[in-house]
């Protein structure tokens, strides 16, 4: 029949029994209709297609807020900085820099950035220059010491948070004080 597994046959519109691997399975049973090689063409295609538009949406904000963030150096407006408490950016927040504990993030919405301290409050917000430069003012007004020669970078996957790897930064910081104290 046009549509079916090779080994399947449909009754009264329901499917029969399967024989696969020596055990009997229904067509309806969760894990015969989870498996990826099972979903329909059409899945395929509308993920596809949502992704596409996802990126062309991404594309022209981004140059949308290129030409604003243009205007608004031209302007030369300053922006005030108040120093206010943050959620830490879960989740529409990129870190573009890392210093220490101290990050320029992007939002993926608007695309302006905010320098967050290593208590996750907001020190700055505007462009990445302006935030950058910010940091830097900071690092010579403020105790931050410098960034070691070597570091390790810690990357989580998509649609997690930074703290996703925390217990295992914490893990690697214990190593490398263990191992520079003997």
């Amino acid at each position: 029949m046009a549509g079916l597994h090779e080994n399947e046959t449909q009754a009264f519109g329901r499917f029969m029994p399967i024989e696969c691997c020596g055990r009997t399975r229904h067509a309806t049973s969760g894990s015969f209709w989870r498996s990826p090689h099972r979903w329909p063409a059409w899945v395929g295609r509308a993920l596809l297609l949502a992704a596409s538009l996802v990126g062309v949406v991404s594309l022209a904000r981004s140059q949308d807020a290129d030409a604003r963030e243009e205007r608004s150096a031209e302007r030369d407006e300053p922006h005030l900085n108040l120093t206010s408490p943050t959620l830490g950016g879960k989740q529409f927040w990129t870190d573009e820099l890392v210093f220490h504990d101290w990050r320029v993030q992007r939002n993926v919405l608007t695309n302006h950035s905010r320098l967050l301290d290593d208590k996750d409050l907001r020190r700055a917000w505007g462009s990445f220059e302006e935030c950058r430069e910010q940091l830097e003012s900071l690092k010579r007004q403020l105790p931050l010491r410098p960034m070691r020669r070597h570091a390790v970078i810690v990357l989580h996957g998509l649609g997690r948070t930074r703290q996703s790897m925390a217990k295992m930064c914490t893990y690697l910081q214990d190593i490398r004080r263990t191992r520079s104290s003997t």
